[in-house]
């Protein structure tokens, strides 16, 4: 799929659409009558002639922009993308493409556009709908991002990214009952989202947690424990707690594990979860689950470090996400983030808002959820 990925509690991110997405659709249009291209030599002899040799043309300088975009060479594979609609506006892999690097690139906008012009050339293609649905949940647009999604589950029944949609379908209608259709901008922090339903906190005088990293030895798929130990680092440097790692399980805090299976998560449209048990308002130990693969393919490390940066905050307390795009906590990662994914000034005052510096244990841990038994919450992020 093209367009899903990340963070949410149990919402999507998933949509691994990018890469799916991308191999889908650099083969819209290419394998229709090849044997009419390859027929043209020369010049063009009359106008249908004309208008075939400038569809291969177009469809050629698309295949060259296929593998910029596998590297990663955006404006190399705009730059052929553009020309190929000078030549030919009304070929659907070029739209879907163009598309495709757009919402990568964070211009959802400019992406809907030609992405919508792909669906209505290229009705019979399921990457484009997933591409497009990705474009309207990264800026928030949820209430048309399910419409999307809806579509394409009546169209493609079969396709092997159905349980996945289903799954941020999930996710994204829990979204739109909390925020509303359309998320929003939030000032300095989201401490009042980030409690969620459930208040639950660290209470360490200390401040130091214990963390466990599983070496995922049977596990296939990308494992990078040093991204995961950044992921950490960055939270760390908050200033709200400090990490030790311990090789002792039962010494943990906090357990990081491995799976590459989706349904061994929560929501198969996530990229991973975050699990906390806790007793009275006080967290007890959490459990980090982080998927290693996307579909068929090994998890791109990029993406996984995102997901495990979003993770890791929850895992602190942080149980809601943010409203907003921009944070590191919003309820799914973008393909863009992929990568370079930083906390947000918001992130970084939202955690200090729960663990002032002025306390050293949680703030009244004892008088809150006094009454409550031992229980377990999880949350995870959605792929966008």
């Amino acid at each position: 799929m093209t367009s899903f990925k990340s963070c949410s509690l149990k919402i999507f991110n998933y949509v691994s659409t990018l890469a799916v997405s991308f191999l889908l659709l650099a083969s819209v249009g290419f394998a229709a009558e090849p044997s009419r291209f390859y027929a043209l030599s020369g010049h063009p002899t009359s106008k249908a002639d004309y208008h075939l040799a400038t569809e291969y043309a177009a469809k050629s300088l698309c295949d060259q922009a296929c593998y910029f975009i596998t590297q990663e060479q955006y404006d190399q594979a705009i730059e052929k993308l553009e020309g190929a609609l000078v030549l030919a506006p009304n070929v659907a892999c070029v739209h879907a493409n163009l598309g495709l690097v757009l919402n990568r690139l964070g211009q959802a906008e400019e992406a809907i556009t030609h992405l919508r012009t792909a669906v209505r050339l290229a009705p019979h293609e399921p990457a484009p709908l997933l591409t497009l649905a990705s474009a309207y949940q990264r800026i928030g647009r949820l209430q048309e991002a399910c419409s999307v999604y809806a579509k394409f589950l009546g169209c493609f029944p079969r396709d092997p990214e159905v349980p996945v949609v289903r799954g941020l379908m999930t996710g994204l209608k829990q979204e739109m009952i909390r925020f509303g259709n359309v998320h929003q901008s939030v000032k300095t922090n989201y401490a009042e989202y980030a409690v969620s339903d459930t208040d639950i906190r660290w209470d360490r005088p200390e401040r130091v947690l214990k963390i466990c990293i599983s070496d995922g030895l049977t596990v296939s798929g990308t494992k990078p424990s040093d991204v995961l130990r950044i992921a950490f680092q960055k939270w760390q440097e908050i200033g709200c707690f400090s990490f030790e790692y311990t090789n002792i399980v039962n010494e943990a805090d906090i357990l990081c594990n491995w799976v590459d299976d989706p349904q061994m998560l929560s929501n198969p449209a996530e990229g991973g979860e975050a699990r906390l048990t806790y007793k009275a308002g006080t967290i007890r130990r959490a459990t980090l689950t982080l998927l290693t693969t996307r579909g068929a393919r090994a998890a791109d490390v990029r993406e996984v470090a995102a997901v495990a940066l979003h993770e890791v905050g929850h895992c602190l307390g942080i149980v809601g996400h943010s409203p907003s795009p921009d944070d590191v906590m919003y309820f799914s990662i973008h393909p863009d983030v992929k990568g370079s994914a930083v906390l947000s000034a918001r992130d970084v005052e939202t955690l200090r808002t729960l663990y002032p510096a002025t306390s050293g244990t949680m703030t009244d841990s004892t008088a809150r959820n006094t009454a409550q038994p031992q229980e377990a919450c999880h949350m995870g992020c959605l792929r966008n």
